[in-house]
């Protein structure tokens, strides 16, 4: 008898599935994890992380780094569509905003069929309704498909205008939301948690059930080369408080691969060029080498995208891009640190602080950042790449032999100086122009350059120490310093 119970609770539990799952243009089911991107191509993942089922059936959301009262932030507050979504039998499905205000979306309703989606007594009210009944084609996949949109209204049921009039959302009859809004933001809520955000349309981009488009990927993914494969990196760095910077051009050059159960281990030759300038100074270097580089499943290129990670000192949710190439974005520079009691703050920090794309099939970090005047500043970046047949960019050519960079051409004299400075500006450089700045920053001068020899009066400046920028629109093309005596 125990064992017919434990039968018939085991089969009314699969119905219960079946009729959460079947359900004909359910927005969202907990047997599917789907991904939607912005215009800017940023993604978002929805994984039902748990379901309560009772009369109605209760989707839980996968949880975003949000704040409390007291501004401490959780790694378990509210998804981007809300913190749950209720699935009524009738066809209503239910999201809620920051302010646990209610969105009815009738999944159920007919062409030109209108209802009340969202009201705040008083103040608004927004109507829904199905504009439109199509079949569309998306991720390789045909379905049926109702377009829904909005109208908002005063009290007095007066349309006024509202950038949710231009939103509209489109429901699968198989496959759940093809365009969804943040409901978490509806109707036009400011949200403030890191960054200002404000509702905003987002369209599929994946998803797993079946599998469709764009899906998550982990480190073993963005490291997965072959022999043969080829990766040329170009990098550098500048530091405007000392004036030092560095180039290098990299090549690597996969030979052997060895798969060990969560870590991958390679064989790989290295070419590196590399140009150091310091104090007026350039040096050249040049090597090959072979090496073992390691791959192993890290934690935090594993997430979901917005999934919050932490290793118990700072937290942050890893970004996801789909353009120009696909890749996770490690901002952990701009997380959170926990400071006891269940509170995690803004991380404050100063400096270099990179976003680093790490790109699927194609390795990382990549990344460009400035911080100010004062500042770093520096790059890391895939300039050609070889996987298997596919080729991208152009390769680079490194030799032992010190080519002379265009930086070298440049010509700055005499040091010390006098009464003016001399700058040579080599041929084919337009628009350039030199800055002269003294130890604590302050530009003190600016004039045009032209090919050939320019010099700049220095007569009005005291003795000292100064440095100088020779520049090209934005581009930095040469700095140094010199001793005014």
């Amino acid at each position: 008898m125990k064992g017919f119970y434990s039968l018939l609770c085991f089969s009314i539990l699969l119905f219960s599935v079946f009729v959460l799952t079947a359900q004909n243009y359910q927005a969202f089911n907990s047997g599917r994890i789907s991904y939607f991107e912005d215009a800017n191509h940023y993604v978002k993942s929805v994984r039902i992380d748990s379901v309560h089922f009772d009369t109605d059936s209760v989707l839980f959301p996968m949880g975003n780094i949000r704040p409390d009262d007291s501004y401490c932030f959780s790694p378990s507050g509210s998804s981007w569509l809300g913190g749950k979504i209720i699935i009524k039998s009738n066809g209503q499905n239910l999201f809620f905003n920051k302010n646990s205000d209610t969105v009815f979306i009738n999944t159920n309703a007919l062409l030109n069929e209108v209802w009340i989606a969202f009201q705040i007594p008083g103040s608004m009210i927004v109507t829904a309704q199905v504009a439109e009944v199509d079949t569309l084609s998306f991720l390789g996949l045909n379905d049926s498909v109702k377009y829904i949109s909005f109208q908002v209204y005063n009290q007095d049921m007066t349309p006024v205008n509202h950038v949710l009039n231009t939103y509209e959302i489109v429901l699968s009859k198989n496959y759940g939301m093809v365009k969804t809004l943040n409901f978490y933001h509806f109707p036009d809520i400011e949200v403030c948690d890191f960054d200002c955000q404000y509702l905003n349309e987002f369209y599929i981009a994946g998803m797993s059930n079946p599998f469709a488009g764009i899906n998550n990927f982990t480190s073993l993914d963005i490291f997965n080369f072959q022999a043969g494969d080829e990766l040329h990196i170009g990098e550098g760095y500048s530091s405007e408080f000392s004036w030092d910077s560095y180039t290098r051009e990299m090549i690597y050059r996969y030979l052997e691969r060895y798969d060990y159960g969560d870590s991958i281990y390679y064989d790989v030759e290295i070419t590196v060029a590399a140009w150091n300038y310091s104090e007026g100074e350039t040096t050249y270097s040049f090597y090959v080498d072979t090496i073992v580089e390691m791959n192993y499943l890290n934690s935090l290129l594993s997430c979901f995208p917005d999934e919050a990670f932490s290793d118990g000192y700072q937290m942050s949710a890893p970004m996801m891009v789909s353009e120009p190439r696909l890749a996770k974005v490690d901002n952990t520079a701009y997380g959170f640190i926990f400071n006891g009691e269940n509170c995690w703050s803004p991380l404050m920090a100063d400096g270099f602080l990179p976003l680093k794309y790490y790109y699927y099939g194609l390795g990382g970090p990549y990344y460009s950042e400035t911080s100010g005047f004062m500042g770093d500043s520096g790059s890391r970046t895939l300039v050609y790449y070889k996987i298997g047949e596919e080729t991208w960019g152009t390769p680079l050519v490194l030799s032992g032999l010190n080519t002379e960079t265009k930086e070298s051409q440049f010509m700055v004299y005499p040091n010390p100086a006098k009464d003016e400075i001399s700058f040579t500006i080599p041929a084919g450089t337009n628009n350039c122009f030199v800055e002269i700045f003294n130890v604590i920053g302050v530009k003190l001068l600016s004039q045009k350059m032209f090919e050939g020899n320019n010099s700049i009066d220095i007569n009005s400046l005291p003795f000292g120490v100064y440095f100088y920028q020779i520049k090209s629109s934005n581009e930095v093309l040469k700095n140094g310093k010199f001793v005014k005596e």
